[in-house]
């Protein structure tokens, strides 16, 4: 069953499924569609664009058959396909993000296993509107329900929004960003580097996500640190050999156009499957030491005390891995005589809250580079009267996106305050949290300071 949560500024209301709609609401959609059908191929795109609005009234009071709005979607896409080929070339240009909340819908998940993050992003998004005087319609989509795509792609297409809030789970940002190619976008989470999908997003999109940006916090820590001889150890995983081909570019582009800024920064690189011991081995040059002293030993016919030496050269170690395999790095680096080394953690993934809290004590001589909303979880609370819901992370992401959609978007500002913490424009125009790095010795967790 299909659950559509509507809400008219400033009142809930809860719909439950419409009835079938009779022969004769079936027979106006379906003589809308063959006008749409007829305009199309004398290529009017007027004509066409009306048909269109006329079905798109009927099916938002009925429920039509899904054959209808498959052939409604077709003709969509069709209508798109007609106003670019009757644009000027000269006119045309890259759509971009507009700012209109007239009719703003949100695709969040209202149930199932993420209902209680999907509630708390509406309920900050709703209170935050209230706050700022942000008018027009808002409607909520229960993304949760949905098996196939293609389903919300109808519901969306025939909502005809200005403005669009989510998705919020991962796995439906890249299907959303396929079928979305005109109506701007705030989405929730962080699209993949599917091939299928441009290496940043289109200009009507615009990213707000929770996730930790570690492709910027790679610039920011080879570049910003003073580091001269970085070593960056990368678990061998999907996702970071994608963030791997995108760092390798941006150092490339670095090296071509600013040679300045790597001038004497010479960068190690190793990737690792299973142990982060083996690849530390290799990467320190340590073997080299064991082999020599193997070879003395058996030139001298004696055994010898011996304390394996790793190169000297390398000043800073940055580890690009789960919390499991990171941990053991400064324990290594001490081991094989290094403990003077910087080492930075940047987590793929970032864990869970309290999956970070139980490891603490075990953590040794390492800054972790976490979002500031992430380590207010981590850090303890004093207990007030504060409603928790309301200062949940969720919650703040719901507040979040009303403060960027205004400030930064609708008033063009590169740097803005949020509850969640700061928030920094890119040149491509998306926005990401800034990053801190925090310093983790034995329980000890506070902010790193160089």
């Amino acid at each position: 069953m299909l659950c559509l949560w509507a809400l008219s500024w400033g009142t809930a209301v809860s719909e439950s499924v419409e009835p079938p709609a009779d022969d004769l609401q079936t027979i106006d959609a379906e003589i809308a569609l063959l006008k749409a059908q007829l305009a199309w191929e004398e290529k009017s795109v007027e004509r066409m664009a009306q048909a269109l609005t006329t079905f798109r009234d009927h099916a938002k009071a009925t429920q039509l058959p899904v054959s209808m709005t498959q052939r409604y979607r077709q003709l969509r896409h069709r209508l798109e396909q007609l106003r670019q080929s009757n644009e000027p070339v000269s006119s045309r240009s890259d759509q971009t993000f507009v700012y209109d909340p007239t009719r703003t819908l949100l695709l969040l998940p209202m149930s199932g296993d993420f209902a209680q993050a999907g509630q708390a992003v509406y309920d900050g998004i709703v209170a935050a509107r209230s706050k700022q005087g942000v008018n027009g319609e808002l409607e909520v989509v229960d993304t949760a329900v949905f098996d196939q795509p293609a389903q919300l792609t109808d519901w969306v297409s025939m909502r005809d929004p200005t403005l669009i809030i989510g998705p919020l789970r991962a796995s439906l940002v890249d299907q959303a960003l396929q079928w979305n190619q005109r109506i701007p976008m705030l989405v929730l989470n962080t699209p993949s580097t599917d091939h299928r999908l441009p290496s940043s997003p289109p200009e009507h999109v615009r990213v707000l996500s929770l996730s930790l940006d570690k492709h910027r916090s790679l610039q920011q820590l080879t570049l910003e640190t003073g580091a001269q001889h970085p070593l960056i150890l990368w678990q061998k995983k999907p996702v970071n050999a994608a963030l791997k081909t995108h760092f390798d570019q941006a150092w490339l582009k670095h090296q071509l156009e600013t040679p300045e800024r790597v001038l004497g920064v010479r960068l190690t690189q190793q990737v690792f499957e299973r142990s982060s011991q083996r690849s530390l081995v290799k990467a320190l040059n340590v073997r080299l030491s064991q082999s020599r002293a193997g070879w003395l030993s058996r030139t001298l016919d004696r055994s010898l005390a011996f304390e394996p030496r790793s190169r000297a050269d390398i000043d800073t170690v940055i580890t690009v891995s789960d919390s499991d395999h990171a941990i053991q790095v400064s324990p290594l680096l001490n081991y094989f005589g290094r403990p003077d080394l910087t080492h930075f953690w940047l987590p793929s993934p970032l864990p869970t809250v309290s999956e970070f809290r139980q490891t603490l004590p075990d953590w040794q001589a390492t800054s972790a580079i976490l979002p500031p909303f992430f380590a207010r979880s981590v850090q303890p609370k004093p207990p007030d009267a504060v409603d928790q819901h309301e200062v949940g992370t969720f919650y703040a992401l719901g507040e979040t996106v009303v403060t960027v959609l205004k400030q930064g978007i609708h008033h063009n500002q590169a740097l803005i305050a949020t509850p969640l913490g700061a928030l920094k424009r890119d040149l491509n125009g998306q926005y990401a949290f800034e990053s801190q790095a925090y310093w983790l010795d034995k329980g000890v967790f506070e902010a790193f300071r160089p």
